[in-house]
């Protein structure tokens, strides 16, 4: 049987060989997997200890909040640490400014869309002006070709 012809790459011996090198192929593709591994466990360990704003580190600093300035006393209507109308006519007073503040708003908003139209329709018309300007001189200067004028050119 060793005598007869075999396809290349089939014989025991280099099937041994090709598992051989599949095998040794995989082992190095476990210890890089392994070696990740590794340093991703170390470097979570070494981030939760040095990173700001870790569990650790916040039970140690405590929370501490932002001390809140008062304003000055301000004449007229009483206001509230935010600087807003206090009492029942404040909060009317307050929604008030604030439903003419959204109204101004609106407004803005109303007039950019009414003049970005306008902008549009305008640039449309240009353009078909334009279009057509250009249509009136091919007919023209076939017109005059047709005719057998010539034109002069102006310099």
């Amino acid at each position: 049987m060793d005598d007869l012809p075999y396809k290349p790459g089939k014989s025991p011996q280099e099937l041994e060989e090709g598992a051989r090198r599949e095998w040794e192929v995989e082992l190095k593709k476990r210890e890089s997997a392994d070696k990740r591994r590794l340093t991703r466990v170390r470097n979570a360990k070494k981030s939760t200890s040095t990173r700001r704003g870790s569990p650790a580190t916040q039970s140690r600093t405590g929370k501490t909040k932002r001390p809140v300035k008062s304003l000055p006393p301000m004449a007229g209507q009483p206001r509230d640490h935010l600087g807003r109308f206090a009492r029942k006519a404040g909060a009317v007073l307050w929604g008030a400014t604030k439903a003419t503040g959204r109204v101004i708003k609106a407004t803005v908003k109303g007039v950019k869309s009414a003049h970005k139209t306008v902008k549009r329709v305008n640039a449309a018309a240009r353009r078909r002006d334009r279009l057509a300007e250009r249509e009136r001189a091919v007919r023209l200067r076939e017109r005059e070709k047709k005719l057998g004028k010539t034109r002069r050119r102006k310099r």
